[in-house]
């Protein structure tokens, strides 16, 4: 029954293949386990009909799937406490080196050589800050109180630290793919307003797309970006100050041209001729939860805030042991790889264990050395080859809009 779905896309295998042999180890045996409890709770009667629901439908539709029913409620255990759990106690194993970053920019103690830094910790903390402020402001004339206004970057933060760590470490965004981020507004409404107000329509709209959802909606793409042009920078010896300036000029010209591009041409073309995405402006995904009934079972069924609470505790015993113990196998990383909402949705795990057996092969037979010198360019030539078969895709879509062949 745990075989809900299979995903055949050889580029995901690619990027795994570049993932830390621990991490796919991880993976592999935390998606056993799934396997073996969802089986387990099936033959208890739980997830009674499954079977003839469509592979999509076995995660995100109804109640009665492993994701959102009885017993393990996987996606608010894992997409609401996991995320919560791993950015926690990332922050609190890791205390003494923030603190330190504090006493740096904030004191005449230099316990952190900051010379490296693109800008100095001072400047780093004086712009959080700033921006904090900025962007609670922000949600205030939304409409927003300000206790929901102080909450959305809170959430936001909670989120893209703990995805962030997991693109660094496997290259896949596991827990703030899917919006499930909306069991958030659910904790601050249990009920939604009758009729929806404005401060509960932005937190929702929010939530479901620019805070907790893919890298693709833009705003949590910007932090990716960001630290793959610093691992570039550290990679080919380029100054982070200068990747710092060219990710800060882009980050404003981006949307900016993204935006009056996309209104120049439905004005002058007519949104019917682009994908139902951007003729939209999302207001498919605004009525997947504007109407009544719609999106109250996201994450899970209610109540699962036990579930969540369980997903933390789960995520920080696991992060404490895998620092304590490195032979440890089960990490935190693999256990949200392998439980969380839409990587059972895509289906990755064949791709994960088909990275896992070709590393694990290239280094018992090979060595370091074969992967160095083997693997990696092998891979490398995939990522690359679909990079150029997307970006000529699209050049010959744009040619094919304008001039149709």
């Amino acid at each position: 029954m745990g075989f809900q779905l299979f995903n055949k896309w050889p580029p995901f295998a690619a990027v795994f293949y570049l993932a830390p042999l621990s991490v796919l180890t991880s993976f592999m045996l935390w998606f056993l386990v799934y396997l073996i409890a969802s089986q387990v709770a099936y033959y208890m009667g739980y997830y009674t009909g499954i079977l003839d629901l469509p592979g999509c439908g076995r995660n995100w539709c109804g109640a009665n799937v492993p994701t959102a029913g009885d017993p393990f409620k996987w996606a608010a255990l894992s997409n609401i406490g996991g995320l919560i759990g791993l950015t926690l106690f990332y922050m609190v194993l890791n205390r003494r080196y923030i603190f330190s970053t504090i006493k740096t920019a904030f004191t005449k103690v230099r316990e952190v050589d900051e010379s490296k830094e693109p800008i100095s910790y001072r400047a780093a903390y004086l712009l959080f800050i700033t921006s904090f402020i900025a962007v609670t402001a922000l949600y205030t004339v939304l409409g927003m109180s300000i206790t929901v206004a102080l909450l959305m970057p809170i959430i936001a933060f909670i989120a893209w630290i703990a995805s962030l760590r997991i693109f660094g470490l496997i290259g896949f965004n596991a827990v703030t793919y899917g919006g499930y981020g909306t069991g958030f507004v659910w904790l601050i409404w249990p009920v939604r307003p009758e009729p929806p107000t404005q401060e509960w329509f932005w937190a929702m709209l929010m939530n479901r797309t620019f805070l907790t959802d893919g890298f693709g909606y833009g705003w949590p793409g910007v932090m990716t970006a960001a630290f793959s042009g610093f691992k570039m920078s550290s990679l080919t010896g380029t100054s982070n100050k200068l990747i710092f300036k060219t990710l800060t000029v882009s980050s404003i010209i981006a949307p900016l041209t993204a935006v009056i591009t996309m209104i120049w041409l439905c004005y002058s073309f007519g949104g019917m001729k682009f994908a139902t995405f951007i003729t939209d402006v999302n207001t498919d995904i605004v009525a997947r939860f504007i109407n009544p009934g719609a999106h109250e079972n996201w994450p899970a069924a209610q109540p699962w805030v036990a579930h969540a609470i369980a997903g933390i505790v789960i995520v920080g015993i696991l992060s404490y042991l895998h620092t304590r113990f490195l032979w440890f196998p089960m990490g935190p990383i693999g256990f949200l790889m392998a439980t969380t909402g839409h990587t059972l949705l895509e289906g990755v795990w064949t791709m994960g264990l088909v990275a896992w057996i070709a590393k694990t092969l290239t280094l018992r037979i090979g060595g370091s050395k074969a992967y160095e010198e083997y693997g990696v360019p092998l891979v490398s030539g995939v990522i690359a080859g679909t990079i150029v078969a997307i970006f000529i895709g699209g050049l010959i879509g744009v040619v094919r809009f304008f001039v149709p062949f």
